[in-house]
């Protein structure tokens, strides 16, 4: 089955998850709705023009924040990767200052 999609403004949750509902056709002709959380061109791919298309159809704004919101997730995963280091360190310096003592 093929569907030629067309996005539209309207945007919702459904089961609790945002999504935009995209209007479709089958390429037999019958009409369909489409309910879309993400969207991306895969790994290793030029994005450039895909993105300059998703950012003609999202609200005023909402581009910005979206791509905000990824480098505060990156950051916020460089944070969290580094924390983790610095805990398994810890615990080695622990586990080898007992070994050290007897215990």
């Amino acid at each position: 089955m093929r569907i030629e999609m067309e996005a539209t403004e309207r945007l919702m949750e459904l089961e609790g998850v945002p999504v935009r509902l995209w209007e479709g056709r089958t390429d037999r002709g019958v009409r369909c709705l489409v309910f879309v959380h993400r969207l991306a061109v895969p790994p290793g791919e030029d994005s450039t023009e895909f993105d300059r298309e998703l950012c003609a159809q999202l609200p005023p704004g909402l581009w910005e924040e979206a791509q905000s919101l990824r480098a505060e997730n990156e950051a916020l995963r460089e944070d969290l990767l580094t924390l983790a280091r610095r805990v398994h360190e810890q615990a080695e310096l622990l586990a080898r200052a007992a070994e050290q003592s007897g215990g």
